[in-house]
């Protein structure tokens, strides 16, 4: 689990990185700090997807993101 989460932060932060290059991401983000907020985030909303809560519940998280 810990290497699969690894590897997304990874993906997400050189995703990332390349916005930045491209002017489409602020140089004042941290790629490698939203990568770790955005796979915590996902990894969040399968734990509570996993504990019951409805479609409209992790909509409504997605939206206040």
């Amino acid at each position: 689990m810990r290497s699969a989460m690894a590897a997304m932060e990874s993906v997400l932060a050189h995703a990332l990185e390349r916005a930045q290059r491209r002017g489409e991401l602020r140089a004042a983000h941290s790629p490698v700090e939203l990568a770790r907020f955005l796979t915590t985030f996902v990894q969040g909303l399968r734990v509570m997807g996993s504990a019951g809560a409805d479609r409209s519940f992790l909509e409504a998280a997605v939206s206040g993101a």
